[in-house]
């Protein structure tokens, strides 16, 4: 049985509508957690543990970076000369690296839950949506 492959504009209308839902539920999530924490104002369980949870935040937007030089790297590659199989593996890579970039909003929940501190809760979701939304595909030839 032979393998069907899609045609190189419906694989690109694939990998864009992948980006977008990610980049939506960060989008929302981040609006969700902003509205909760103006309502509830807490005031935080552990102040005193605040160096450790800032340093798990900070430490949550690094495995990002390989994961996005490398998703890029591979875009960057030209379609033809990898075969079918490079749509799949960037769809992979997208899917694997935005799933890591939201690993900082969740951070930045932890940190604003024991803290108390909105401002570096804002600043990990702004982080969050921002690594998702590098991961925007460019191009139509891309996939």
């Amino acid at each position: 049985m032979a393998r069907v492959t899609p045609p190189p504009q419906a694989a690109s209308t694939d990998a864009l509508r992948l980006w977008q839902s990610f980049f939506y539920q960060s989008i929302a999530f981040a609006l969700i957690v902003v509205i909760a924490s103006t309502q509830l104002e807490i005031a935080g369980l552990y102040p005193e543990w605040e160096p450790y949870t800032l340093a798990i935040a900070l430490a949550s937007l690094l495995p990002s970076v390989p994961l996005l030089m490398r998703y890029r790297e591979l875009s960057q590659d030209g379609a033809p000369r990898r075969g079918d199989e490079h749509p799949r593996e960037l769809r992979s890579r997208m899917f694997w690296g935005m799933t890591v970039a939201d690993l900082p909003a969740f951070a930045g929940l932890l940190h604003y839950v024991v803290t108390g501190q909105f401002v570096t809760l804002v600043l990990l979701l702004v982080a969050s949506s921002a690594l998702v939304y590098l991961y925007k595909p460019t191009t139509e030839k891309q996939f």
